[in-house]
C-alpha cells in the first residue's frame, strides 16, 4: 500500500474550531443563549453549505430566527463578525502540510462550509497550500454525503485505499471509511496523529 494524497478537514483540523464550545462561546459574545444560536445556526446550514443560500443570507435566516424567539435584534453583520473571528490557523497543520507537499505528496482540503471560506482565504491565502482545495459551497454537496467523498476521489486522481483523510467529526470519518479511504479522527493530539501517519508509512520526515 502506497499513500499518494493526504485530504485535511478545515475547521477543527486545519483551523482552530471546537463544535463543542464553538455556539457556547458564540451565545455567549452575542448575548443570547448558545442552544438557541446553535439551533439558529443549524436550522439552515446545510443549505447554506451546498451553496442554495449564501453566507450573508443565511445569517439574516439566523438573525430572524433568533428575534422571532427571544425578541433580541442581533445584525447579520455583527455574527459574521463573530463567526469570522473564531478561526484561527492551526500552525502545527500548516507546517505537516507543507511538509507532506514537499515530499512528494497530493494534499487536498475537503470542507464543509458556507461562501465565508472564500473570506477566511482572502485573509489567511490558505487554498495555495492544496493542490486540490474541495469546498461543499462549491460544488454542492457535503459530507458525509456519499457522492461528496466519490467527487473527492475523482478529483485527486487516486483509489481510496491511496488517500488519507484527517477530520473532526466522527460522522465525516465513518462515512470516508465507507468508500475505502484510510481515515483519521483528529480530536486535538497532533502526536497521536502523526503517530497513525507513521503506521500507513506516510512520510513525515
Amino acid at each position: 500500500m502506497i499513500i499518494k494524497t493526504i485530504v485535511f478537514d478545515l475547521g477543527g483540523v486545519y483551523f482552530q474550531w471546537s463544535h463543542h464550545t464553538w455556539f457556547h462561546k458564540a451565545g455567549k459574545l452575542l448575548k443570547i443563549d448558545g442552544k438557541l444560536f446553535r439551533e439558529a445556526y443549524v436550522a439552515e446550514c446545510s443549505k447554506a453549505h451546498k451553496g442554495h443560500i449564501t453566507a450573508q443570507e443565511h445569517l439574516k435566516r439566523m438573525s430572524k430566527f433568533i428575534e422571532q424567539e427571544t425578541g433580541k435584534k442581533i445584525a447579520p453583520t455583527k455574527m459574521y463578525k463573530t463567526m469570522f473571528n473564531f478561526f484561527k490557523p492551526m500552525k502545527k497543520m500548516w507546517s505537516l502540510a507543507k511538509k507532506l507537499k514537499k515530499n512528494g505528496y497530493t494534499i487536498a482540503l475537503f470542507s464543509n462550509h458556507t461562501s465565508m471560506i472564500h473570506d477566511l482565504n482572502k485573509k489567511w491565502k490558505f487554498f495555495e497550500h492544496f493542490h486540490y482545495p474541495i469546498v461543499s459551497v462549491d460544488v454542492g454537496m457535503e459530507k458525509p454525503e456519499q457522492k461528496f467523498y466519490r467527487y473527492l476521489i475523482k478529483q485527486v486522481k487516486c483509489k481510496p485505499k491511496e488517500i488519507v483523510f484527517i477530520d473532526d467529526i466522527e460522522v465525516n470519518v465513518t462515512a470516508g471509511r465507507k468508500v475505502g479511504i484510510h481515515c483519521i479522527q483528529f480530536t486535538g493530539n497532533f502526536e497521536y496523529l502523526l503517530k497513525e501517519l507513521k503506521k500507513l508509512d506516510v512520510n513525515i520526515a
